[in-house]
């Protein structure tokens, strides 16, 4: 027959069995988050690679839309002059 008097230290021993268990899943899963933003990024980001750069026909075009741009043209016109 199952005891159901359990003491203290017993209860004790599985929430600290628990807890490590929960925190070493914690610690693998961070790693792997680390790990998979570093695949993705490594995809997807441009540092390392040429870029397109606009050709002067193409900031005129801009230039000629409305200000939503204005962001992205005036870097362009900076480093055209």
């Amino acid at each position: 027959m199952l005891d159901h008097n359990l003491t203290f230290t017993q209860i004790s021993s599985v929430f600290f069995a628990m807890f490590g268990l929960l925190t070493i899943f914690a610690v693998i899963e961070f790693v792997i988050a680390i790990w998979i933003s570093a695949l993705c990024c490594g995809a997807v980001c441009r540092c390392c690679k040429s870029q397109v750069r606009p050709t002067v026909s193409e900031i005129n075009d801009l230039l000629k839309a409305p200000d939503m741009y204005a962001w992205f043209i005036q870097p362009l016109l900076v480093e055209l002059q």
